[in-house]
């Protein structure tokens, strides 16, 4: 049987049943799994001898899910692998002298010793690069699975993570992401009862499947001690389900795959692999269901029923659909937005940072050209994980672009107070991989978006909010664009060089006018890359420089007003180094 094939048996709910899988199938499927377990036992071996640096991780006990789940999908579905999942790179082609050669840093590695353990990837083969923070790919996968749904494409993307991840925030606004926007992703929960160190018990007071259903994602236990289940008929159907009705789906340990909404997929391995499982098997109360059951989903030990997925993303179940009168911003910046390109191209998202950027992380991957939004540019610390960690260095780790624009509106002088107001640029300027603009124009806001968009990496756009009310611009009509990295000559001069951007910009040229003096004013325009040509050839010139730029801001209106520069602060500096 095809993919095409079982993905048609799925969309009409058919079960799929295990001797779909030949006997070819299940000889690769252990062959898969004995060259994982060998390949790690070798690279073990070699980490004992101090052959190989940093740290080690092994999926002992785990192999059936990984070799399954990625030997059910083809490379053109997405796979966001994990540390202990080296079989799913092995299905997907990564040959173990590569494995052995990155993980010895060595240059003929996957990464190229750019990076170590299985923190690669490779998206010719459709596999996605972990990084060190486990949560964050599920949010990745958030994000490659609307650019499949807006294309069109009868795709997923499948997410792995361990138990140690669902006690994270960033789990939380993956799995809400995904059910309230329907996305068709299938997440993968490999519970080896320990995580890194830390027991169950400890992780979390709720057993993980029955977390699923508040997310309004059904969950399924398969068997994580065989191939088969963590195959065709499970990966596969929840593939189906997940493209079929548009949803989210989840599993675990011993349960059949009878649910008939898309699920979550959660893989728990047996006590045995765990060092508290060795001495002492922990024992669980588990329903299984039916083989033949299709009516509903499983029942949960503690007795309660698992709910319906909900029919709809604006309709939670339990809850009375309400209407909200219009997508807006703070800023109004994107005001209409929504009803001249649609929902399906402008996204009302949660309140999520980490989710939001992610998402468009996972979107760029799928070759789209993301621009979202922070309420205000403080909040992107609540993202800086995603964007710093993941973002931006992708393509030094994989060579993959990630071209998004991450827009922040910041800076004060509203009384925002001191997380409304603030200035980030400073945060990201020494983070490698990312791209920062500060605009002091409407005309080059717009050429600068303009080049942002088009640039393949990811770039910070800070908007001051002080520009959108009190400075009025020509801007040019059709389509232009700004080059990054080069600076403005707003104004010539002989005598004094006045360095600045964003709001400082106008109010230097503002004084310079007003002094009548003989003063250049520079507006940079960008911060990373920063045109130091330009820079350093106006210092040459007038021999003397003045910088600009804001503060912390306190709420108290006089306070905001006696921190922030002001026209006759600038003026006075500039006299001072006039007469210098």
């Amino acid at each position: 049987m095809t993919l095409s094939d079982a993905s048609a048996v799925m969309g009409a709910a058919v079960p799929l049943d295990p001797a779909l899988l030949t006997r070819r199938d299940r000889a690769e499927l252990l062959r898969y799994m004995t060259m994982m377990r060998t390949a790690e036992e070798r690279a073990l071996s070699l980490y004992k001898q101090g052959k190989i640096p940093g740290s080690f991780y092994d999926g002992r006990g785990q192999e059936a899910i990984s070799v399954g789940a990625a030997f059910a999908l083809s490379p053109r579905y997405r796979l966001c692998i994990l540390h202990r999942d080296l079989g799913a790179h092995f299905v997907r082609a990564v040959t173990p002298d590569r494995y052995l050669a990155n993980y010895m840093g060595r240059a003929d590695g996957v990464t190229g010793g750019k990076d170590g353990n299985l923190r690669f990837g490779d998206r010719a083969r459709g596999c996605v690069g972990m990084v060190s923070m486990l949560p964050d790919m599920a949010l990745v996968a958030n994000g490659m699975a609307p650019a499949m749904k807006m294309r069109g494409e009868p795709r997923v993307a499948l997410t792995f993570f361990g138990d140690g991840s669902t006690a994270n925030g960033q789990w939380h606004e993956a799995m809400n992401f995904a059910g309230v926007r329907r996305l068709p992703v299938v997440f993968v929960l490999e519970n080896n009862r320990f995580a890194y160190s830390t027991p169950n018990e400890l992780e979390f007071a709720a057993d993980p499947v029955e977390r699923a259903e508040g997310y309004g994602l059904p969950g399924v236990e398969v068997d994580a001690t065989t191939s088969r289940p963590c195959s065709r008929p499970c990966t596969r159907r929840s593939s189906g389900r997940a493209r079929a009705a548009a949803r989210p789906w989840s599993s675990a340990r011993r349960c059949a795959c009878t649910a008939t909404a898309p699920t979550t997929t959660w893989a728990t391995c047996p006590p045995s692999c765990s060092p508290s499982g060795r001495r002492a098997t922990r024992s669980r109360a588990t329903r299984r269901a039916s083989p033949t059951t299709s009516a509903s989903p499983p029942r949960r030990s503690s007795g309660s029923r698992a709910r319906s997925a909900p029919t709809s993303p604006s309709a939670p179940s339990g809850r009375s659909p309400r209407r909200c009168p219009t997508r807006r911003s703070p800023t109004r910046v994107t005001d209409g937005f929504a009803a001249e390109f649609g929902p399906e191209r402008v996204l009302d998202t949660p309140l999520a940072e980490n989710a939001i950027v992610g998402a468009a992380t996972g979107a760029a991957i799928e070759g789209m050209r993301p621009v979202c939004e922070m309420q205000f540019a403080d909040f992107i610390a609540c993202g800086f994980d995603q964007l710093v960690n993941v973002a931006a260095k992708l393509h030094y780790r994989q060579g993959q672009s990630v071209p998004l624009v991450v827009r922040l509106p910041s800076g004060g002088g509203f009384s925002g107070g001191p997380f409304h107001s603030q200035n980030p640029e400073a945060w990201f300027l020494q983070a490698p991989g990312l791209k920062v603009v500060a605009p002091a124009t409407a005309a080059d806001a717009k050429g600068l978006l303009a080049s942002a968009i088009r640039d393949p990496n990811p770039v910070c756009f800070l908007e001051h909010k002080g520009l959108y009310r009190h400075v009025r611009d020509e801007v040019p009509e059709g389509e232009y664009t700004v080059p990054l990295g080069a600076a403005r000559v707003a104004r010539e001069g002989g005598e004094l060089t006045v360095i600045a951007y964003g709001s400082a910009a106008p109010l230097a040229l503002t004084a310079a006018e007003q002094l009548e003096a003989d003063i250049e004013v520079l507006d940079l325009r960008s911060l990373c890359p920063l045109d130091r040509d330009a820079i350093l050839a106006s210092a040459r010139k007038t021999g003397k420089v003045l910088t600009a730029a804001d503060v912390p801001i306190p709420f108290s209106p006089p306070l905001e007003q006696e921190i922030l520069p002001q026209l006759d602060d600038m003026k006075e500096a500039c006299r001072e180094l006039l007469a210098y």
